[in-house]
């Protein structure tokens, strides 16, 4: 009789025709090594040392704490401009301004606005996407821009109504005292880029292509995502509301998430685009924006897009056939990126021995096969083994 000795077998699988379900597809952005670097508190400093006699500076911010800023802006007081400046908290270097007028309070303030003479026909200023500290402002993700007439009377309005009706406390002569009474009588923001109600009403008619550049995505009571049809979203992975993204998705939107650097706020519905400090501050009323004009629109776009080269951009995909996903790289919805894997179009996998149980005949113990696990990383797999005889 002739034993029956240890056979080498070898099958190829295709898995081309396997769903690959609610997973992010890393997008092949060639990644620039940094943003251009800008000064932006020199920009800001320098335009307080060319202020027209006896001008009138308004000042909002997160915090407050650039040296040379501080420094631009006390010299600014001691040439006799008066200062008005609203953040959301007093802090020591505050003291250094004593002489301006200094209110705080309301954690909502996100982004921060100068506006020089604002209530003139000669009103600039300008807004940025960060506070005004050394660290923000030398951050390449944040963006400075110029206002023009009509959006520095707008943050005006805007900037009154939260100084005399919105602030705590004040700081006056060295103390912080809390507010008790308003002076004037001033109105909110009515039917403009600072008025939140208006803004809910334009960014929630049903609007096809819209554009949308949000912080974090996530459904609530000031930015309501589950209109859009067909628009393309932008987000951050961290925070991401994974049914939110599902949701989306089946209203043939694209939604785009990067991890690792902060994006700038963009609504774009239809031909309109407002930059947005916080969609979802906590405050509806500190909420504000600019509507951006021509020359704005293409600065933020550029500066957008050098954004995006600064780290790994994914998409959302519902579903797509492995054998689409050649040589991509993905991770699944709800993991993290430390989990995304590239699909092969081929790959090895050696199973070893294959040891029978039991005395079978020649030619079924030729033919017998092991389990084929599918590790869901390759579109073919060629799979090798050796059947060890009982």
């Amino acid at each position: 009789m002739t034993p029956i000795a240890s056979i080498s077998k070898t099958t190829v699988k295709s898995f081309a025709e396997e769903p690959v379900n609610s997973f992010w597809q890393e997008k092949n952005l060639s990644l620039s090594s940094s943003l251009p670097t800008h000064d932006y508190a020199k920009v800001l400093s320098e335009s307080l040392t060319t202020l027209p006699a006896n001008s009138v500076v308004c000042l909002f911010t997160e915090e407050l704490s650039s040296p040379s800023l501080l420094e631009a802006l006390a010299k600014a007081r001691d040439s006799g401009h008066r200062i008005y400046i609203l953040t959301s908290s007093s802090n020591s270097k505050l003291k250094e301004l004593d002489g301006c007028l200094i209110r705080y309070g309301d954690s909502g303030k996100i982004g921060s606005f100068m506006l020089i003479n604002p209530n003139s026909s000669s009103a600039r200023g300008y807004i940025f996407t960060g506070s005004l500290t050394d660290g923000s402002l030398a951050y390449g993700a944040n963006l400075l821009l110029n206002l023009d007439l009509e959006q520095s009377k707008v943050l005006f309005r805007y900037f009154c109504y939260q100084f005399w009706h919105k602030a705590e406390r004040e700081f006056l002569a060295g103390q912080n005292y809390e507010v008790k009474e308003t002076p004037i009588d001033i109105f909110p923001p009515n039917e403009d880029s600072c008025d939140f109600a208006y803004l809910q009403k334009l960014w929630a008619l049903e609007s096809k292509d819209a554009f949308i550049a949000a912080s974090l995505l996530a459904n609530n009571n000031y930015f309501n995502f589950t209109h859009l049809t067909k628009a393309s979203i932008y987000t951050l992975l961290s925070g991401i509301d994974d049914k939110l993204v599902k949701a989306l998705k089946q209203n043939e939107n694209k939604i785009f998430a990067s991890e690792g650097i902060v994006l700038p706020n963009i609504v774009q519905i239809n031909d309109k685009i407002w930059l947005v400090p916080k969609i979802d501050n906590t405050f509806t009323e500190s909420i504000y924006s600019i509507l951006l004009n021509d020359e704005q629109k293409k600065d933020v776009t550029e500066h957008f897009n050098q954004v995006l080269q600064q780290t790994a951009c994914y998409e959302y995909n519902e579903s797509k056939l492995r054998g689409e996903l050649a040589g991509q790289t993905i991770f699944m919805l709800g993991d993290e990126p430390n989990k995304k894997y590239k699909i092969e179009a081929e790959k090895q996998i050696n199973l070893g021995e294959n040891t029978l149980s039991e005395l079978l005949p020649k030619h079924e113990f030729e033919n017998c096969q092991p389990e084929f696990a599918d590790d869901g990383k390759a579109i073919t797999i060629t799979y090798n083994w050796l059947n060890k005889p009982f």
